[in-house]
């Protein structure tokens, strides 16, 4: 039988392993605002759990079926590239096209320079026009720690929302770049 006193220890107890616990995960994780989002950072490490779940959800729902992954052969390819490598001279004039992604007269265009940061950028190619970058959609520099496809399709969205979802949805870096 349980007297009044070895309850009251087992509580105490109880409570002193609760508070422990408490206090080594708060040792381990924490939670950090960065630029205008929050990161959790675990055991020295930073996780940017938003931007990992809502880039695995994009990946989920997306219809990439509209876009088309541009080869360097292709003349639109070779127009959105000449387009950026114009845009800056004369360090765009080096630049070296990771991808070209495509709807309509919409182009994503994600290159690296010998002297600039790689960019993502969305150059508009009409009818009888020649193609130009679209200076409120230039993504430049690495969007560390934060998740680099969350990042820059949120970026580009706010800046130019009259681009079509899926060019924007069917993003996703070219390794190495970001």
């Amino acid at each position: 039988m349980l007297t009044r006193s070895r309850v009251t220890t087992r509580r105490r107890a109880g409570l002193l392993l609760a508070l422990a616990a408490v206090l080594f995960l708060g040792s381990i994780f924490g939670v950090r605002r960065q630029d205008d989002g929050w990161l959790l950072v675990a055991g020295g490490y930073t996780v940017d759990v938003a931007g990992a779940w809502a880039s695995g959800w994009t990946r989920l729902v997306r219809d990439c079926r509209a876009v088309q992954a541009l080869e360097p052969e292709d003349p639109a390819h070779t127009r959105a590239a000449d387009a950026l490598r114009a845009y800056s001279p004369p360090d765009s004039a080096s630049a070296r096209i990771a991808a070209v992604q495509s709807i309509g007269v919409w182009r994503l265009v994600q290159a690296s320079f010998d002297a600039l940061e790689p960019v993502v950028v969305i150059v508009l190619d009409e009818p009888s026009k020649p193609p130009r970058v679209l200076p409120e959609a230039v993504w430049s520099g690495s969007p560390r720690p934060f998740d680099a496809g969350w990042r820059i399709r949120g970026f580009l969205r706010s800046r130019v929302p009259q681009v079509p979802a899926p060019l924007l949805q069917c993003l996703e870096p070219v390794a190495g770049l970001f």
